[in-house]
């Protein structure tokens, strides 16, 4: 079997190194505080693969927004090192896109004049900017919304915008953080199976954030548990999942038995050698 076609799980480390878009290294960060510094991360470690969707989840306060921010390069580290394509990480680059909760849609732009924002900064010529907003309204299905302002927009309908805007960047790595909180169950479930779907056809590299254990599941192909004060990395989890996922698989038994397990880890009612078993059905 060649690498290309092994599970990673199973890759010679070499084979996995030459792979690695994304590369986190003994990553430590503290706050200052009256008592003395807070430490908010300490000594994490993730490796995410070119093309690989993989999600860090923890509870509140762990960290994880604030990781998603230092690999961006909009907050920095205390310690450590983050390479993207191997190049260390000192501030906010082209090559990485990010995507927040909170939309961060310019108010005053129509749906097509946000996603070409970053274009134009660029000055690109008009036509290939129009033709890189097509794309990204057909992606997204929003076609018909281009001439709407984000105040005519639904919470889904935003989340797409941000999400095409990212995209329509090319960016080598996608960071995502909770973007999907603020949604209702219906659209946050509609949302998940379309970001799956568009990681499928756009091949990008994503790091996603979230302290929802179903989405985690469903979503990744790895993902990684942080504990919190202070975040450290307590598991990485492969997820043995079929590589297109429609949102029905959230009720199959392979799906809870996963989904049960972890919850169980994150909780402190099993201890994390309980992963190993997750996967024995």
């Amino acid at each position: 079997m060649s690498t290309a076609s092994m599970p990673k799980e199973h890759m010679p480390i070499s084979a996995m190194m030459s792979n690695t878009k994304i590369q986190i290294n003994h990553v430590y960060k503290k706050f200052p505080a009256k008592k003395g510094d807070v430490t908010a991360l300490k000594d994490i470690n993730i490796q995410v693969l070119d093309n690989e969707f993989v999600c860090v989840i923890g509870p509140s306060g762990c960290g994880k927004s604030t990781l998603l921010k230092i690999v961006a390069g909009l907050e920095e580290l205390s310690g450590g090192e983050i390479l993207v394509n191997d190049k260390v990480v000192t501030g906010p680059a082209a090559d990485r896109g990010m995507v927040f909760q909170n939309y961060t849609l310019f108010p005053w732009k129509t749906v097509e004049e946000n996603i070409a924002f970053g274009l134009r900064l660029k000055k690109m010529e008009k036509s290939a900017v129009a033709d890189i907003v097509h794309k990204y309204l057909t992606v997204i299905g929003l076609e018909k919304f281009k001439k709407s302002y984000p105040k005519e927009l639904s919470g889904g309908m935003k989340q797409r915008v941000a999400i095409a805007r990212a995209l329509a960047n090319s960016p080598e790595v996608l960071l995502m953080d909770e973007p999907f909180g603020a949604l209702d169950p219906y659209t946050k479930a509609s949302m998940q199976e379309l970001l799956r779907k568009i990681w499928q056809d756009e091949k990008t590299t994503i790091l996603f954030v979230t302290h929802d254990i179903d989405e985690a599941v469903f979503l990744s192909e790895t993902l990684y548990i942080l504990s919190a004060n202070p975040g450290e990395v307590q598991a990485r989890v492969p997820i043995h999942l079929p590589h297109s996922r429609s949102i029905e698989i959230k009720d199959s038994t392979k799906f809870f038995r996963i989904r049960t397990n972890l919850s169980k880890v994150m909780q402190g009612k099993e201890d994390i050698e309980a992963i190993d078993e997750i996967y024995s059905f």
